[in-house]
């Protein structure tokens, strides 16, 4: 899905996302706003639905983050965030091999929760997260906006 050399993120739905994509472009291609994001259904992976976030500063993408809905699988609340995070771990070692470090989630020593796999490439970093907080696991994509592409 992700690409290691460049970047590029090939949606199971078809839609291909490069870090020179426009917020303009993107716009022509897709019109769901959600506030300062748009949204997008990326298809499925291992038959869950992808939610795809993007994230612009200016006309630039700067970000990108990636969403596996485990929810129809299990009610408990930590049991299903443990289980949406190690899917986006086993989707990005698939794609980048084995994180360049790891990040500490603060807050959360639940296992599988408390560390953060960071693959890091010219292009950008892929990161899978817990957001204590929020109580969101998800992939973030983000892109160097301050390198000419």
């Amino acid at each position: 899905m992700i690409d290691a050399d460049t970047g590029h993120i090939h949606l199971p739905n078809g839609f291909v996302i490069t870090p020179a994509l426009t917020l303009d472009e993107f716009q022509r291609l897709w019109s769901e706003r959600l506030g300062w994001r748009f949204q997008m259904d990326g298809g499925r992976v291992d038959t869950f639905p992808l939610e795809v976030n993007f994230h612009f500063k200016a006309q630039r993408l700067a970000s990108v983050s990636l969403v596996a809905d485990l929810s129809r699988v299990t009610e408990d609340s930590q049991q299903h965030w443990i289980d949406t995070k190690a899917l986006h771990d086993r989707m990005l070692r698939k794609d980048l091999g084995e994180p360049d470090m790891f990040t500490d989630t603060y807050g959360m020593d639940a296992p599988g929760l408390g560390k953060a796999p960071n693959h890091l490439r010219a292009w950008g970093k892929a990161v899978s997260e817990f957001d204590y907080g929020g109580g969101d696991a998800y992939i973030s994509v983000k892109y160097n906006t301050n390198k000419a592409l």
